[in-house]
């Protein structure tokens, strides 16, 4: 989407020249006064000294006018507007085929209304179900723009080329990266350094919270989706994951079960199945209970799964309970080279440690100062709506 400037920007850059003008002209003037009395007056030293001081004032103000000027990151911040500050009020209609073999769970961006939430507004969805392996035809409805989103590079790819080779590919749950440096990948779910080696570099989209999760949020009552700050929170850390997806994990959840725990196991929730499963099971919490755990804890422990990036630390930042993850040795030998990299480079205020055998000395030095703590909730909330508004537009602007 092409970027335009709002009249107002137009006019501070008119206001901004003119006062400029005005400030420029009697310094100007001092300037050439200065070298007059430099030669008529025979004092060198004192002449120097004012055109020194004045060419001071001339940079201060240049600097003060270029401060003057609207930032363009502005543009990428949420806007409460459909038709935010720097994008187009076009609506463009794009149609999202969607692998009818794949579960919901990598879809939660179209299916929980991700997009929409943090989009600009411009773009509305229209996702259509394919099973990429056995439907035969393609559906009526597929105009451009489109999109066509799968889990399964192979007949993903083979469906787009036979069907829809004018829509753009979105590769979701990519969580090893097996699909980098694959031609023809327009969007992808789950980051790393090695993507940078791509000739053509697929724009990255983050994972958003998941389906489920955002159900239960949105169901709950006004009253109980308020935000409290960690200084009114009653469960200091909460550990809901399986244990089967990495080293990581397990080695988390040894450390939880030790007497180094035992200070603050009494104000933490712990929910460890020993396998995953897409089907919840008496090991598992349930959404609803998932949901209200986050919504009254300050950290949520966020150990590597198959991935680093995983949907609990959206759906904590969501429920303002602060992401705790380790940069270990699972993080950093994993497929996806530095796989948060994005996120760290952007500041996120997330709790990030080197290790989980240092968890609990971060968190007694944290819980040290609550008002800190408050201010890092409010830090992090802030970046959150920034860094997904600003990576859902960039999506909007490749897929339309």
């Amino acid at each position: 989407m092409a970027r335009f400037k709002s009249e107002s920007v137009e006019q501070q850059d008119r206001l901004s020249f003119f006062s400029g003008s005005l400030l420029l002209a009697p310094l100007r003037g001092l300037i050439r006064g200065q070298f007059e009395n430099f030669k008529s007056k025979s004092r060198p030293f004192q002449a120097f000294g004012l055109v020194c001081m004045a060419i001071g004032v001339l940079c201060f103000s240049a600097w003060s006018l270029i401060t003057l000027r609207p930032s363009d990151s502005l543009l990428d911040s949420p806007s409460k507007s459909h038709t935010p500050h720097g994008f187009q009020s076009t609506s463009v209609n794009l149609s999202v085929i969607l692998d009818a073999k794949t579960y919901d769970y990598p879809f939660s961006l179209f299916l929980a209304g991700t997009l929409t939430r943090f989009g600009s507004g411009s773009v509305s969805y229209h996702n259509i179900r394919v099973n990429f392996e056995n439907d035969t035809e393609a559906p009526n409805s597929i105009a451009s723009p489109c999109l066509v989103a799968g889990r399964r590079l192979k007949p993903l790819m083979e469906w787009k080329e036979k069907f829809a080779s004018h829509c753009k590919v979105f590769l979701t749950s990519d969580e090893f990266c097996d699909g980098a440096g694959v031609s023809g990948i327009h969007v992808r779910q789950y980051d790393g350094a090695n993507m940078d080696r791509e000739k053509v570099q697929a724009a990255y989209i983050p994972l958003g919270p998941r389906l489920d999760f955002w159900a239960a949020f949105a169901n709950m009552s006004a009253a109980k989706r308020t935000i409290l700050p960690p200084s009114k929170r009653n469960i200091i850390y909460n550990a809901i994951f399986s244990k089967s997806t990495s080293e990581s994990r397990k080695q988390l959840a040894e450390l939880l079960n030790s007497s180094e725990a035992f200070p603050y196991s009494s104000r933490a929730v712990l929910k460890i199945a020993d396998e995953w499963s897409q089907q919840l099971s008496e090991e598992h919490m349930g959404p609803a209970e998932y949901a209200a755990t986050l919504m009254d804890t300050i950290f949520t422990l966020s150990p590597t799964g198959h991935h680093p990036e995983c949907y609990r630390m959206f759906e904590a930042i969501e429920a303002g309970s602060i992401p705790v993850i380790a940069l270990d040795e699972e993080y950093r030998r994993h497929k996806c080279s530095d796989s948060l990299r994005i996120m760290r480079m952007t500041g996120a205020p997330i709790v990030f440690v080197s290790d989980w055998r240092h968890l609990f000395v971060t968190m007694r030095y944290l819980l040290s100062d609550l008002k800190s703590l408050d201010r890092r909730q409010g830090e992090l909330t802030k970046w959150y709506n920034r860094f997904m508004s600003g990576r859902v537009r960039a999506f909007e602007s490749v897929v339309s």
